[in-house]
């Protein structure tokens, strides 16, 4: 094994533990964090269409989140995601997208989620906790990075009238990682 591939294996084993830790702790105190980051979004997205029509600017808990946001569907959504995919901004979110995840279409008609750059920092975070929380504990000698096979899609499968590049909902992640995979897995 390399000294890079064994830097790299070092350097993900050391985030992902550190993530690891992060989640524990938060899940102690898991309303306190959910009021925080629903605050953070709210905030952020305050002055979006979604949030000017929901007032957003003046929801201070989660209580009067659920009384000013009802429960939807993707339905609810649908009108908004195909502006979002003509290139319009600042509809359902204040961060531009940078993809669209396809679902696979199984319980209807395929739908496009909208993946910005904090969604997609909070997903590959999330693949650092299964890493870590999963696939190490399960699976001691993952820990190596020098031996096995893992299949991921990576590739786009279109884009959208504006451009942004649509494809299976893991693989924008994937492909921002790509260039570790050499480092990582066979």
């Amino acid at each position: 094994m390399s000294i890079l591939q064994r830097t790299v294996g070092l350097t993900v084993n050391t985030v992902a533990g550190s993530l690891f830790r992060n989640f524990v702790a938060d899940t102690r105190r898991a309303s306190e964090v959910e009021e925080l980051v629903l605050m953070n979004i709210l905030a952020e997205n305050k002055n979006t269409e979604y949030g000017l029509r929901h007032r957003f600017a003046g929801i201070t808990s989660k209580k009067e989140y659920k009384e000013a946001v009802p429960l939807s569907t993707y339905e609810n959504y649908r009108k908004d995601i195909a502006r979002l995919a003509a290139g319009e901004t600042n509809i359902l979110t204040s961060e531009p997208v940078k993809y669209f995840g396809l679902t696979s279409g199984t319980t209807g008609t395929q739908k496009m989620i909208p993946v910005t750059p904090r969604s997609h920092r909070i997903v590959m975070e999330h693949m650092g906790l299964l890493m870590q929380g999963v696939l190490f504990n399960i699976i001691p000698d993952s820990r190596r990075f020098d031996r096995g096979l893992m299949l991921f899609n990576t590739g786009a499968s279109g884009l959208t009238p504006a451009g942004i590049p649509t494809g299976a909902g893991t693989s924008g992640g994937m492909q921002s990682m790509k260039r570790l995979f050499p480092y990582l897995w066979t």
